[in-house]
């Protein structure tokens, strides 16, 4: 993959098997849990708790019982989106995706689980529109992944004198509490500390979809 294919593309399965060797752990569950993220109205409680008992980990330790739990929780099969958080290799994913169905036109969602580099990818859709549908998930989600991972054919590094109190201030807080509505103002105070990278700051300054894990607060927080 280049560079313009990687801007471009749609497909975060391929995406990831592009990039699944250089992703931390950390990284890939947060992407998972942002994908989650997307259908969260359609998901039960049971998966809610799985999504951010998931996210949770991706920072600090959690109890393995209490993990398991939560995961077998979200695999009742009464459940709308249970099956989507199965345990599965990366190479079963990229063999064959998980199906599951719900009461919802169409979502997608990934969950990476255990204490591997997992992803279970699981297409919610029984409407006629299924193919557009899911294609424009998987439009939306590798979008996620950019915001995740951010451009590796242009690694950045960050210069210790951008890390100003305030900086880390605002990055900490939008992490924390998902302020990600204050990135422009991130933008703002990074440029105040000499910060010129136009990558990292358009990426704060764009209108598109920010989640935790996105790249530039993480690259600010010393995080991978």
């Amino acid at each position: 993959m280049m560079e313009q294919e990687w801007l471009a593309c749609d497909d975060p399965q391929q995406m990831l098997e592009y990039f699944s060797s250089q992703a931390s752990k950390r990284k890939l569950r947060l992407f998972a849990v942002a994908c989650c993220r997307r259908i969260w109205a359609e998901a039960d409680s049971d998966c809610h708790r799985l999504s951010e008992l998931t996210e949770r980990y991706a920072d600090e330790p959690v109890d393995e019982a209490t993990l398991q739990a939560a995961r077998r929780a979200a695999r009742d099969p009464d459940w709308a989106v249970g099956d989507a958080f199965g345990l599965a290799s990366v190479e079963d994913i990229k063999a064959n995706a998980v199906h599951v169905t719900a009461n919802a036109a169409s979502a997608a969602a990934d969950v990476a689980t255990d204490d591997m580099d997992t992803v279970a990818e699981a297409f919610i859709s029984l409407t006629p529109e299924y193919a557009a549908a899911r294609q424009a998930e998987h439009a939306a989600q590798a979008n996620l992944f950019r915001e995740v991972f951010g451009n590796p054919f242009r690694p950045v590094t960050v210069d210790p004198a951008w890390l100003t109190p305030t900086v880390v201030s605002l990055a900490t807080a939008i992490y924390n509490e998902r302020a990600f509505d204050r990135l422009p103002i991130l933008a703002d105070a990074l440029e105040d500390a000499g910060c010129t990278n136009v990558d990292i700051l358009n990426h704060c300054r764009q209108p598109g979809e920010h989640v935790r894990g996105c790249w530039v607060v993480d690259l600010v927080l010393g995080k991978s």
